[in-house]
């Protein structure tokens, strides 16, 4: 007869092998984004949308690209290391939509595409 498997292991095998676990990720990187963009990245950013590895990132303005871009791959190791495997191989920054706070563009943009994880960006 065989061992019975540990709840655990069981639920570790699904969050790395089903929606629920994309889910949890990205819930994961929305709720830490202070932490893995920085303080200053993330008051003028917001992640937007996380489909096969590719993270979207609105943006406030160019000027602030420009310092993601610089800190792109960086932000991709916080990432990873902090999920514990890899689940973003890119990212891509885009301008928030209008001038938007890019918080509010991401809600906006999250509302329209289903099972998005929430913003959890401190407002000023």
């Amino acid at each position: 007869m065989d061992k019975p498997e540990s709840l655990r292991s069981i639920l570790n095998r699904m969050i790395q092998t089903t929606e629920l676990g994309t889910t949890l990720e990205k819930a994961r990187i929305w709720n830490n984004w202070h932490r893995v963009a920085g303080e200053d990245l993330a008051e003028c950013t917001a992640p937007a949308a996380l489909e096969n590895g590719l993270l979207v990132v609105f943006v406030t303005d160019t000027s602030w690209m420009d310092l993601c871009l610089y800190e792109k791959w960086e932000m991709i190791r916080r990432i990873n290391r902090e999920a514990g495997r890899l689940i973003v191989s890119d990212i891509r920054f885009e301008l928030a939509p209008d001038g938007e706070d890019p918080g509010g563009a991401a809600k906006k943009l999250r509302k329209r595409r289903p099972a998005r994880g929430r913003s959890q960006r401190r407002k000023k």
